[in-house]
């Protein structure tokens, strides 16, 4: 049985696809020839056709997340015409939109929830050319209907599975620095959990529906192989311990620090967590076994959209604690902020800017809210009549999207800007400083002219891409400028 994977693409990313990665090394572990069209960095869809031709696949299955879909659509579209097989579409979009995602598609199947046993059950239902009424976790087409199958089971134990078919994929061009951290050093990641136990609005109930309520993990032994075999083969210093929330679990935590320790495997590491799950003992631990860089979700400066419209459950105080205590430990600190939710006013908006420029984080990653379909907060937004349509193609962390909010574009990029600036000079002298970062000093000078070239392109691409006029930009800078110094609320 020939399984032909494919990644979609909307534009090109450093993270290896380590979701189709698994699929394609569990289903390899089982028997099955499995191959992979990694367009992670390709636009080119001739190269598609051309590979789906010279392919002998029996199936053919495609990940995407909602922003990628219309681009799996074309794949698929491809793959009917090349091809006599089934289609698959497999990732986030699938689960929340499966039936959706059948409809007016080249797709035949959608497969829901976690991929591993599903994808085999599926395949072995295909090569046996046998009723799918029976493969567990997936909708199917059946005739004009869209016919819905009991859910997969989830894996209890991840350690049952082996680790992801990275053979498969382009990994030169993943071993590099992440784009939007321009001062890590060139890393390849991993996936150490899966789920997550929070309710955060613009995240669930999507991540429940891929992965279940129950957060699962793998043991620290699995994890520091899984290090060491990166280590070796790709020859790397730096590598991201990945998982929403890495360190809710003290514990665990604490067992993977003393793994990394005591097998001594020289290789420092990231991770990203929340504010709330961090204190004095767990950061101790984390930088004596190497990791030098924690991404936090800040997300927002207002207790009130923290709470009201995020359920975030972290609170303001949280966030400055969590950040002083990395600078205490020297772990370099990142911070996403998420401008323009449903609802938020100026004022609040100045007040994540306020808390940027207080908390001082190494990297500042500013993204305009945009509601996924599915989640929570999509909801809270059709309720308030902000969005009337669900257009897939504008669906995007950088973009502005068709979401109403209370003020304009121009103001709304403008505040992304100023998170920019507010947070750009300390970024540059954090790392030049090699009291705080010793073991980073020779690659300092590097990264911040990296950072510098990085933020440039972005800003001039933002205003380029929305076409800003130059009497909407004032006007808007105008309206930026109005806000006061000290916001209460």
């Amino acid at each position: 049985m020939n399984v032909l994977f494919a990644t979609s693409w909307k534009t090109p990313h450093t993270s290896p696809p380590l979701g189709v990665g698994y699929l394609a090394s569990y289903l390899r572990e089982n028997g099955m020839e499995v191959g992979l069209l990694d367009y992670n960095f390709s636009t080119d869809f001739e190269d598609v056709r051309k590979k789906l031709e010279e392919s002998n696949a029996e199936l053919v299955a495609v990940s995407a997340m909602s922003s990628t879909f219309s681009t799996a659509k074309k794949i698929a579209e491809i793959a009917r015409k090349e091809l006599d097989c089934p289609i698959a579409l497999g990732g986030a979009h699938a689960s929340i939109m499966p039936v959706e995602s059948l409809k007016d598609s080249a797709f035949d199947i959608a497969v829901v929830g976690e991929g591993e046993r599903t994808s085999l059950e599926l395949a072995k239902a295909v090569s046996a050319g046998k009723s799918l009424s029976k493969v567990r976790g997936i909708y199917y087409k059946k005739g004009r209907s869209v016919k819905k199958n009991p859910p997969m089971p989830y894996i209890e134990n991840l350690d049952e599975l082996p680790f992801p078919a990275r053979d498969l994929m382009e990994m030169k061009k993943y071993l590099v620095t992440p784009e939007e951290f321009p001062m890590l050093m060139p890393q390849t990641g991993l996936v150490a959990i899966r789920g997550c136990p929070f309710q955060c609005t613009y995240c669930q109930p999507t991540s429940m529906m891929m992965f279940g309520l129950k957060t699962r993990y793998r043991s620290p032994k699995s994890i520091v192989d899984e290090m060491e075999l990166i280590r070796d083969a790709y020859k790397l210093e730096s590598i991201k311990v990945g998982g929403d929330t890495l360190t809710a679990r003290h514990d665990w935590i604490m067992e993977l620090c003393k793994e990394i320790k005591d097998r001594k495997i020289d290789t420092l590491w990231i991770a990203g967590t929340r504010v709330n799950t961090v204190d004095d003992e767990r950061l101790k631990a984390m930088k004596e076994a190497g990791c030098y860089f924690i991404q936090f979700g800040v997300e927002s400066g207002s207790p009130r959209v923290l709470k009201e419209v995020m359920n975030k459950g972290i609170t303001v105080e949280q966030t400055r604690k969590a950040f002083a205590l990395c600078k205490k430990h020297g772990i370099i600190t990142g911070a996403n902020i998420m401008l323009g939710s449903p609802t938020e006013s100026r004022r609040e908006i100045e007040m994540s800017i306020r808390l940027i420029k207080e908390i001082s984080p190494d990297m500042t990653s500013g993204y305009i809210t945009n509601p996924l379909p599915g989640t929570y907060l999509y909801d809270q937004a059709l309720e308030k009549s902000l969005i009337t349509e669900c257009d897939l193609e504008l669906i995007d962390r950088h973009g502005l999207g068709t979401m109403k909010r209370d003020i304009t574009d121009e103001e709304l990029l403008l505040y992304l800007r100023k998170l920019w600036l507010v947070s750009k000079s300390e970024k540059v002298l954090n790392y030049l400083l090699p009291w705080r970062k010793p073991y980073y000093l020779s690659v300092a000078l590097k990264r911040s002219l990296n950072l510098l070239q990085h933020d440039r392109k972005t800003l001039l691409s933002d205003f380029k891409t929305h076409a800003l006029t130059p009497f909407a930009l004032l006007k808007a800078s105008i309206q930026v400028s109005r806000i006061p110094k000290n916001p209460s609320a």
